[in-house]
């Protein structure tokens, strides 16, 4: 073995070292508790939000893409001479939806 001579390390140093290393554990922790309280919970509040107007823009996309497929049906294909119909079965489709939605509302709590 080698003595701590030989290698240049004395007793000082091992207990410099220590100290370093007990700082450098310190500022782990702290740097692990800060990611852990405050940083991740601002990182998954941000990801919920992006992901949900993703979802949003792809669910409105979708909307309009269906009644824009359903007016050109009826159009083409079951109210051909007759385009006021179209209209009149779409926009009473879409109402009967909206009646449904504003009966299921919930009042506000004061």
């Amino acid at each position: 073995m080698v003595s701590d001579r030989v290698r240049g390390v004395s007793n000082a140093d091992e207990s410099n070292r220590d100290v370093i290393d007990q700082g450098f554990e310190v500022l782990d922790g702290a740097v692990d508790w800060f990611h852990d309280k405050v940083l991740r919970p601002i990182a998954l509040i941000g990801r919920t939000v992006a992901y949900g107007l993703v979802f949003l823009t792809l669910a409105v996309a979708v909307t309009v893409l269906i009644v824009i497929l359903l007016v050109r049906i009826c159009d083409a294909y079951l109210f051909a001479a007759h385009p006021w119909i179209t209209d009149f079965v779409i926009g009473a489709i879409l109402w009967v939806i909206g009646l449904w939605v504003w009966r299921r509302r919930r009042p506000t709590l004061r």
